[in-house]
């Protein structure tokens, strides 16, 4: 889905559409761009705004304001600087020709290179989100990524460095509207919304589709949309009034207050109401009576969207709650910031109703609660629950379209952890975004598919992603549902009522799960055959699904945990079972490629139909994607990339397609997503240096994510300062930070980022809880202070370098030499290093013929010899490349391929 709008942005933009422009249909403004939205495409809508010419005008003033009094070979590094970094930064050297004379009156034989190179600037620009020919987007060919990886930092992030503000008119009319599907509405106003984020964005229309706009997209709507039409609370009384008569009833800290604050934290500030009771431990009846209260009081609204009643906060009572917070602080004081390590409050990321299930059928429950492996020691049910907004954040940030991650990351095990928290299966939905994860153990292979399946045929996740009206929208036949894409629970009554089929993978689920609870019970005559049947039943189940979702348009992520205490042959039977899944989660176009390529069945292969190959893309794509956790993910590479490459013996009558499955392990770019997605919500940006710092010190990008949303949310946005990063980062515990780094010198980091001053070398001991003597030993401290991420002070304290949050340093970009340094490279950040902590350094380094010395002659360095010579430099090696921009591995990325042998390979897009 589209990027997730800021609430701010959201809020603006309602005022906007709603008290200001509905009452001005028919009328135009000369210097807008005038679109029609209610019957085109989002592709269209957005070509048609970029292609116009008052924004094309504005986009033009913009760059020429940017460059005024800048030399050609200034356009583009001053255009990066001002944040326009689109396509690693090339879009700045195409947009910065427009400050380029044009010249249209030209003869085309004649006409100048200037203006050849305007042109395409703007050429380039309008084919944003389109698919076409402009190599320049051809990595991207879908609206959604251009959105999120173009749009944004290219023209927008133009228009906000030079403070300009085209005017968008966007005009919708219902009868063309309502026709549309579903998915390109909702895709439509969310990307009104993301280009008012730098655009006054207007909509005009009638009041009775403002009205039907309320009641049909109110999810997809700015959160005020309804309160500025009036349409489902009318109230005399201003808001002042409204929180004064609340306050006057309400015990603060009471039920209705506690239900005002769930709300408050959602992302959209709504929920169903059929999860409010879960969300605050108490039965329906309870919650229905707070409900009623807030309702008199004016403070919330109800409305029916999809499978059920949703309940959203109004803008009194967020009003109401920030009187409170004035009246009773309820935010945090600086002493309590560095003063522990505060954990944030875990909340569902999302909730959905529970169904009732149908006459005869055990409840949904039982798929929730059944053991998904007979391979742990204890007994404790398994369950699903809904994820919390941290890891969701994460998961989603390192997760990549139709390929798969491996990140380092902690995963808990048996040895510290109760049961009842490792038979845990994770499941989450973005509804903005559209996308759902499923977050599972992996110890062995059969808990690993199990928990997939039994994850996503969770009824209350089913019906949250998959509402009845969405899957009656599936304009798919049934005939290539069934015989193209395999999905199962097709019946004939399925085919025309999703409650039916809805009901038919629920029941799966609980067959699926009853039969794990019969082997681990024992309850069977031969184990091993229940086994192979509860194989067979889970990859048929998660690979319905997984199609059935991606052909609904809703993007699917798994998240694999992969704990330390796993044996390297485990992990290799495990990663055959990901891979055999990934044949049967993968399409070429329609078809499922299992059943193209290593179906082996005659029964299969006589219903099945055949694709048309394209000889020019012959490759088929893995169905939304899979990240890896796991502490030791060196251990995972190799034996994933190896089954995913051979994962079933081929079919000789096979189709010539194959299915390319990019694998890549986490690096920078996903701390920057980490950065961005919390950031959203915080109206936070991240920038180089924060991003640089983050992967430095934070061990993984769930642990960044734990610290990032301990910070408030701003009124405006704007870049994560400093102060800010050290704050989130005084969070943490100190096993989250400096990976590979000894315990002592984590927990000086971590001491030393609470402290609000520097430290004596005795202070920062006692509040480490280290001795005064392991400090000094190993070179703990002088390491750090040779890095520069600590530094010494003319007293002889110690302070971490970033700027305190709190007097004249708030705000300045206090931070080690090496990050602020565009030409470091980690020979010279090593080269420091060595000669702080090495006896004798200056003589060895300056001498080639001395083992150490000849290693820093040349430009670079060869940093294996550097750890067989200094083996205690090892931990360093990593910081020194993080620093300094310029870490890279041997398996960052690489690309497997299964299924026919093409002769031909796609020629590899340039970087």
């Amino acid at each position: 889905m589209l990027a997730d709008e800021s609430r701010k942005f959201r809020r603006n933009l309602a005022i906007r559409w709603c008290a200001v422009k509905l009452s001005l249909r028919g009328q135009d403004r000369l210097d807008a761009t005038r679109v029609d939205v209610s019957d085109a495409p989002p592709s269209d809508v957005l070509h048609s705004i970029l292609s116009s010419r008052p924004f094309q005008t504005t986009l033009t003033d913009a760059v020429r304001q940017l460059l005024a009094g800048t030399s050609k070979r200034e356009w583009t590094s001053t255009l990066r600087d001002a944040g326009v970094t689109a396509r690693d930064g090339r879009y700045a050297q195409l947009v910065g020709w427009l400050d380029a004379a044009r010249e249209p009156d030209a003869a085309p034989d004649r006409t100048p290179p200037e203006s050849v190179a305007h042109e395409n600037a703007l050429r380039y620009t309008a084919a944003l989100g389109q698919g076409q020919v402009a190599p320049v987007w051809a990595d991207y060919p879908t609206l959604d990524e251009a959105i999120d990886s173009d749009l944004a930092d290219g023209p927008l992030a133009v228009l906000a460095a030079a403070d300009q503000t085209p005017t968008i008119a966007a005009h919708i009319d219902k009868t063309d509207f309502a026709k549309r599907p579903r998915q390109q509405r909702e895709d439509t106003l969310k990307l009104l919304s993301i280009l008012d984020t730098q655009c006054n964005v207007y909509l005009l229309c009638t009041g009775r589709t403002a009205c039907w706009l309320a009641n049909t997209h109110r999810s997809d709507l700015p959160l005020d949309f309804d309160n500025y039409l009036n349409t489902t609370h009318h109230s005399d009384h201003p808001t002042e009034k409204v929180v004064d008569d609340a306050l006057s009833t309400l015990d603060p800290v009471g039920g209705p207050v506690q239900l005002l604050r769930a709300l408050s934290d959602e992302p959209t500030e709504t929920v169903p109401q059929a999860s409010l009771p879960e969300m605050l431990r108490r039965d329906s009846s309870t919650v229905s009576q707070y409900l009623s209260i807030l309702k008199e009081l004016g403070l919330v609204d109800c409305y029916s969207v999809g499978a059920g009643n949703h309940i959203s906060l109004r803008n009194s009572g967020s009003a109401l709650l920030d009187r409170l917070d004035a009246e009773i602080g309820r935010q945090s004081t600086l002493d309590s910031l560095f003063g522990g390590t505060g954990k944030s409050r875990k909340r569902p990321c999302n909730h959905a109703p529970e169904r009732e299930a149908p006459p005869g059928q055990h409840p949904p429950a039982a798929a929730g609660t059944a053991a998904a492996s007979t391979d742990d020691s204890d007994t404790a049910p398994y369950r699903t629950r809904f994820l919390d907004r941290t890891t969701h954040d994460a998961t989603a940030s390192l997760a990549t379209p139709g390929a798969i991650t491996v990140s380092r990351g902690n995963v808990a095990d048996s040895r510290s952890t109760p049961t009842e928290d490792l038979h845990v299966r994770g499941v989450s939905h973005d509804a903005d975004r559209d996308e759902v994860i499923v977050a599972v153990r992996g110890t062995t292979p059969l808990q690993y598919i199990t928990s997939i399946a039994l994850s996503l045929a969770s009824p209350r996740l089913f019906d949250n992603v998959l509402p009845l009206d969405r899957l009656d929208e599936i304009d798919l036949s049934p005939f290539i549902l069934r015989s193209a894409r395999c999905i199962g629970c097709l019946s004939s009554d399925a085919e025309n009522d999703p409650q039916v089929l809805r009901d038919n993978f629920i029941q799966w689920g609980q067959e699926l799960a009853e039969m794990t609870t019969d082997l681990r019970d024992d309850e069977c005559d031969d184990r091993g055959q229940l086994r192979s049947e509860i194989m067979r039943s889970a990859h048929g189940l998660a690979g319905s699904l997984a199609h059935l979702l991606d052909v609904a348009g809703v993007d699917l992520i798994r998240e694999l945990r992969v704990p330390s205490p796993v044996n390297d042959s485990d992990i290799d039977d495990i990663m055959e079972t990901v891979s055999v899944a990934a044949t049967i989660q993968s399409t070429y176009g329609h078809y499922a490629t299992y059943r193209q390529l290593f179906e082996d069945r005659p029964a299969k292969l006589e219903t099945a139909l055949s694709p048309q190959v394209d000889a020019a893309d012959p490759y088929g794509t893995y169905i939304g994607s899979l990240v890896v956790r796991s502490p030791s993910p060196d251990r995972v590479l190799e034996p994933l990339a190896d089954h995913l490459a051979d994962p079933l013996p081929v079919r000789e009558d096979r189709p010539e397609i194959a299915v390319e499955v990019p694998l890549r392990e986490a690096d920078r770019s996903d701390y920057v997503g980490v950065l961005n997605r919390v950031g959203e919500r915080k109206n936070l940006t991240a920038t180089p240096e924060a991003v640089t710092l983050c992967q430095t010190l934070v061990n993984n990008p769930w642990a960044l994510s734990a610290a990032l949303n301990r910070l408030g949310e701003e009124s405006q946005q704007r870049p994560i300062r400093l102060d800010e990063v050290r704050v989130a980062l005084a969070q943490l515990d100190a096993e989250e930070l400096l990976p590979d780094a000894t315990p002592t010198v984590s927990k000086t980091v971590a001491a030393l980022l609470r402290s609000a001053h520097p430290l004596s070398k005795t202070e920062l001991a006692e509040r480490a809880g280290v001795s005064p003597r392991s400090l000094r030993s190993d070179g703990n401290l002088d390491a750090l202070v040779a890095l520069d991420l600590v530094r010494e002070t003319d007293d002889g304290n110690y302070r971490f370098t970033l700027p305190f949050a709190t007097g004249d340093e708030r705000g300045t970009q206090v931070c080690p030499d090496v990050v602020d340094d565009d030409h470091a490279v980690p020979r010279d950040v090593l080269y420091e290093t060595v000669l702080s902590l090495v006896d004798d350094a200056g003589n060895r380094v300056a001498d080639p013929d001395d083992p150490l010395g000849a290693l820093f002659f040349g430009p670079g360095i060869d940093t294996e010899r550097l750890v067989a010579e200094l083996p205690w430099i090892e931990p360093w090696v990593r910081v020194a490349r993080l620093l300094s921009g310029s870490y890279h591995t041997e398996l960052t990325r690489q690309t497997v391929w299964f299924g026919a042998e093409i002769e031909q390979q796609p020629v590899g897009l340039p970087a």
